[in-house]
């Protein structure tokens, strides 16, 4: 099966970079030749090497990421302001983004039933009920381990964008 690519954004300290994200098995990003994820500052330069190297993806859907909003969010450990849909994508980015270098995120302990709550909060149509919608009730050690995750994978991602990720 041919890989199926998404051309994503984030927003990381004050700047935006697109990269293209895979679904494969395991689901993952682009890598460079020289074992970085591989970034660009434009939309431009990214369709420039999507031509390059014959990728293509639907033009007229971007998944975008508020990582900056995450990394305000750790800094505040506001138990009371999770956004459940912000904190799941923003886990599954870096859970992909590990896999893709053949590491694993640092989960601390807990981390598995604070993404189900996560998960949960999503309220994803398929997966709800018809009538019904869960709103996470969140204790602060629940919002420390949440913060333990996102820390470890702005740090992943920070050192994926910058050069190779050991392996």
């Amino acid at each position: 099966m041919e890989r199926e690519y998404t051309a994503c954004t984030f927003r990381l300290d004050g700047h935006d970079r697109h990269f293209l994200w895979y679904a494969d098995e395991p689901d993952g990003v682009v890598v460079g030749a020289s074992g970085e994820m591989v970034t660009f500052a434009s939309e431009a330069e990214l369709l420039a090497f999507g031509a390059t190297e014959g990728i293509s993806w639907p033009l007229d859907f971007t998944v975008s990421y508020d990582l900056d909003a995450v990394a305000a969010w750790t800094a505040q450990r506001d138990a009371e302001a999770i956004d459940c849909i912000m904190m799941l994508n923003a886990w599954n980015l870096f859970v992909d983004i590990a896999a893709t270098f053949s590491c694993k995120l640092l989960e601390p302990r807990g981390a598995n039933a604070v993404y189900d709550k996560i998960f949960w909060g999503n309220n994803l149509p398929t997966m709800t009920p018809p009538g019904e919608h869960y709103v996470p009730a969140w204790s602060q050690e629940e919002a420390d381990v949440l913060v333990g995750v996102c820390k470890a994978g702005l740090s992943l991602l920070r050192r994926a964008i910058e050069s190779p990720v050991a392996r």
